[in-house]
């Protein structure tokens, strides 16, 4: 009985590079989607524990990294 080979081949790992490429500016977008929400609605969230506002900076830090984020995703969805 022959030992198969189960190592990856050079046909797969250009398949797998190629896939990885295509997808960069998507993994790109949804961190920037993130990073704008939790750093803004962080932001935010301190604002309104020194400034005793709770939870108006909150929201509208949230809000602002909504739109922030969207921005990024129009902006790779439709290019100038």
């Amino acid at each position: 009985m022959a030992i198969q080979d189960n190592r990856p081949t050079a046909r797969t790992n250009e398949s797998m590079q190629r896939n990885v490429s295509r997808s960069e500016p998507v993994i790109g977008v949804s961190y920037g989607l993130v990073g704008a929400l939790i750093v803004l609605g962080g932001l935010g969230y301190l604002l309104d524990g020194w400034l005793d506002t709770s939870p108006w900076l909150l929201i509208a830090g949230l809000v602002t990294g909504l739109i922030v984020g969207l921005y990024g995703l129009s902006r790779l969805m439709w290019p100038e």
